[in-house]
This record gives structure tokens, C-alpha cells and sequence, in this order.
């Protein structure tokens, strides 16, 4: 009976010492986070425009400092691209969440890192053409699925 039990117990172990955590992508929260951010629990917050906020400003600290991010696939070219163009002036932290949201629409895009809906669509604003912009969307997935 004891010998049974050590059995189930180290089979029970192993599916939580081997399952990952969907909801990151090498170590850096996806998709599934990103629409875990509806489940408001303060209905003054907007935990999506927090997040945004917050992974913007890290970026920037990281730029500053010159550490290397952990996503090898980014977009300073576009978005200095687009500080430069007239469009600036209508992009907004809201209207991003908004682009994330459609942008994890997708299922299948669920695995790729916040960041990486960020920059895809950055690119997207940038005016990338639509082959481009789909093979972008194939290198975030492929990092993703490593």
C-alpha cells in the first residue's frame, strides 16, 4: 500500500515540477496574462494601461542603461518613425491597449510575449506592408514556440 501511494504521490510531483506556466513566454508574460488584465478587480483601474505603462517605461530604463532586452525581434525604428510623423499626436496609450487587444484576437498569438504585440503593432503604425508585417508575426512566433 505504501509503495502505491509513493507511486501516485511522485507521479502527482512531476506533472507540477514539469507543466509550464502558459502564461510566459521565456520568462516574459504573453498573451495569457495580457487578457487575465480584463478580470478587473477595481473597476478605477485599468490594469492594461498600467501594465502597457509600466513595460514602456522598463524598455526605456533598458535603452538608458544599454542592457540587452530579453526579446531579440524590437521596433526603435519604427517608433522613432513614428515620432517623427504627424501620427504621434493620435497615438496614445489607450489607443495601444486597444491594438494589443485586437493584435491577441488571434489565439494562436496568445504565445507571444506583450512586448512583441507591442512592437508588431508598432510596425503596424508605422505603415509595414502587409507581407512584412505577417512575416514579423511568424518571427514572433517562432521565437515563442523555441
Amino acid at each position: 500500500m505504501k509503495f502505491k501511494v509513493l507511486i501516485f504521490f511522485l507521479a502527482f510531483a512531476n506533472i507540477f515540477l514539469f507543466a509550464q506556466d502558459k502564461r510566459y513566454t521565456k520568462d516574459a508574460e504573453n498573451g495569457y496574462v495580457w487578457i487575465g488584465l480584463n478580470q478587473s478587480y477595481n473597476i478605477l483601474t485599468d490594469y492594461k494601461f498600467e501594465y502597457l505603462a509600466s513595460m514602456l517605461e522598463n524598455q526605456r530604463y533598458m535603452i538608458m542603461y544599454q542592457k540587452k532586452p530579453k526579446m531579440p525581434i524590437g521596433c526603435r525604428d519604427e517608433i522613432a518613425k513614428i515620432g517623427e510623423s504627424k501620427k504621434s499626436e493620435e497615438i496614445d496609450l489607450n489607443f495601444m491597449v486597444k491594438k494589443i487587444d485586437e493584435f491577441y484576437s488571434r489565439k494562436e498569438n496568445l504565445i507571444i510575449p506583450i512586448i512583441g504585440a507591442y512592437c508588431y503593432c508598432i510596425k503596424d503604425l508605422a505603415g509595414l506592408n502587409t507581407e512584412d508585417l505577417e512575416s514579423y508575426r511568424q518571427e514572433l512566433l517562432s521565437f515563442s514556440k523555441e
